[in-house]
């Protein structure tokens, strides 16, 4: 009689907790992996969605300044073996640096300079300023490696700007393109990015301040005498 009794409530807890192990798996299946699978393609798809949106925009600006320089648009060139940099946009008259890599190579810098003996309240009228650069303080052949080992290349190997980046419409924007043969990269950067491919981006902007001795603001320069916007 008494093992029995031991015998069903053996099998009233087995039951029970099979019951509840069903109900468990139940609810996960409502509020675990399958109900948050939906939401985190459409997040995907919304950052996706809002990368290109800012980097359709920036191709629009880019090909607004190199009319107002005067120059060809890098990406329509059908061949080359270029490297541009600019900071500015905005509300900030763009500064631009353009090294050319085929033949033989140089650098130049281009910038809007507006009247120095302008008067008060006149309206100021910006001009296109082109300087030829002379070689870089540490050579071609440095640079370039420098260049390289820091991801500036073709392809370019630093990632886009992440679309969780907060902008502000008061900072300037770093952006650095790149064309081998016909292939075209570009990418851009808020100054104020702490991220670590913004920072090489950065790093990159300041090397050729100090190569070149020119002013492009994107952080510390040579102290020696620049050319400056």
């Amino acid at each position: 009689m008494k093992s029995s009794l031991l015998l069903c409530a053996a099998v009233l807890s087995l039951g029970l907790s099979l019951q509840c192990s069903h109900t468990a798996q139940k609810a996960g299946d409502i509020g675990g992996n399958n109900s948050t699978s939906r939401p985190t393609a459409n997040s995907q798809s919304e950052d996706h969605a809002e990368l290109k949106r800012r980097y359709e925009a920036m191709e629009t600006e880019i090909e607004s300044e190199s009319r107002k320089l005067a120059i060809e648009n890098l990406k329509a060139r059908r061949i080359a073996d270029e490297i541009r940099v600019w900071v500015g946009f905005g509300v900030t008259y763009p500064r631009l640096f353009i090294l050319q890599l085929s033949g033989e190579r140089h650098a130049t810098f281009l910038t809007f300079t507006t009247p120095q003996d302008r008067h008060a309240g006149d309206k100021m009228e910006a001009t296109a300023t082109k300087t030829a650069l002379g070689p870089p303080k540490s050579g071609w052949d440095e640079l370039e490696k420098s260049l390289k080992v820091k991801g500036i290349g073709s392809p370019l190997r630093l990632s886009q700007e992440s679309s969780q980046y907060t902008r502000s419409p008061d900072v300037q924007v770093i952006v650095i393109e790149v064309k081998s043969g016909g292939e075209y990269g570009m990418v851009f950067f808020h100054l104020d990015n702490k991220s670590d491919d913004a920072q090489t981006a950065l790093s990159v902007c300041r090397r050729i301040e100090q190569d070149f001795l020119i002013n492009m603001y994107c952080g510390s320069f040579s102290t020696e005498k620049t050319v400056s916007p």
